[in-house]
């Protein structure tokens, strides 16, 4: 079990992952704030190379207080919504991912029923 949690975990990491851009800084004021919004929001951190000359240490701050409100959520919730998860809970609080992949696997279940409904029926159908 753990290894195909393992395995699904990797799998889902690079679908949801791949897609990631940043944003543009030149139009941010306030690095605190965008930072603690970006926190609370799951998106991955920008690093300090991709931020150049603005103030990365007011960023950084707020992205990690934002950071703690999102770890705190229920990663199953979250993952059962669909909602994209970037591996960023795993320090602040390591159930979360856990939490998160089941919920995913449990949605990624339903969208394929929904798409498929003449599962249910065939499967439910006797000879």
């Amino acid at each position: 079990m753990k290894a195909l949690l393992s395995g699904l975990t990797l799998c889902a990491s690079f679908l949801i992952t791949g897609c990631a851009s940043a944003p543009d800084l030149s139009q941010i004021d306030d690095f605190h704030a965008f930072g603690e919004a970006q926190g609370r929001a799951g998106k991955p951190r920008i690093s300090k190379a991709e931020f150049g000359d603005k103030p990365y240490d007011e960023y950084r701050d707020g992205y990690q207080s934002g950071l703690t409100v999102y770890c705190a959520q229920d990663g199953f919730t979250l993952g059962a919504q669909g909602v994209n998860y970037y591996d960023i809970c795993d320090e602040i609080n390591p159930a979360f991912s856990t939490g998160y992949y089941l919920g995913f696997m449990e949605w990624q279940m339903s969208q394929s029923d929904s798409d498929n409904p003449s599962y249910i029926e065939e499967e439910n159908t006797t000879p």
